[in-house]
């Protein structure tokens, strides 16, 4: 019927969770299987520390000035709908007067 897939395992420092049981490296960073990345590890935490504005989330509260381009952009849409539908109208009361115009 089917042919059995291998089991998987997880690599410990990329999190990568395709690698069957018959790979002895990981796929995407190419540690042997079993690595302990405590030496990485430890230099992250050493980097964290050397920067912490890089990787602290700014604590800030939210205000306006954060949604300003979302509402310039929402702003703009709407101009352009509108500009849109008033052309819309504008050629079909063109049309109808041509239309009109043509009668007489």
């Amino acid at each position: 019927k089917h042919a059995r897939t291998p089991g998987r395992w997880t690599c410990r420092l990329c999190s990568q969770t395709k690698n069957t049981e018959d790979m002895t490296v990981c796929k995407t960073c190419g540690r042997v299987r079993g690595h302990e990345p405590d030496r990485f590890k430890a230099r992250m935490r050493e980097i964290r520390e050397l920067n912490p504005e890089v990787f602290c989330r700014d604590e800030r509260p939210e205000g306006i000035t954060d949604y300003c381009g979302l509402i310039v952009g929402l702003f703009l849409l709407v101009a352009i709908f509108g500009a849109l539908i008033w052309a819309y109208f504008e050629d079909m009361h063109a049309a109808s007067d041509h239309a009109s115009m043509e009668e007489l």
